[in-house]
């Protein structure tokens, strides 16, 4: 099974990232801490994929960019849980 985000953000205030257009725009290297809530969409059934039989599309809800302690405490977290359930310490992304 494979899970995927559709490419369209929440509209409205829930899309808590589009404030920091600017500041995106002007640092794309930066990494941001984010907090969203995602639901299912639509789930896509696959029966001649052996590998990969269903698709679940997801669609954001709601989204938030975290800073200062906050975020600092959700990175946090974000590795504890990583670790949890991959039994790995260092996040993909690092190091890059």
């Amino acid at each position: 099974m494979s899970v995927t985000v559709r490419a369209k953000l929440p509209k409205g205030d829930t899309n808590g990232l589009a404030h920091l257009e600017g500041s995106l725009a002007t640092d794309p290297d930066a990494v941001l801490v984010v907090v969203g809530l995602l639901r299912a969409d639509t789930i896509e059934e696959r029966p001649h994929d052996e590998d990969d039989p269903r698709c679940v599309k997801t669609v954001l809800l709601h989204l938030e960019a975290v800073n200062g302690v906050d975020g600092e405490k959700v990175d946090k977290l974000l590795r504890k849980v990583y670790e949890q359930r991959t039994g790995k310490i260092v996040l993909p992304f690092e190091g890059e």
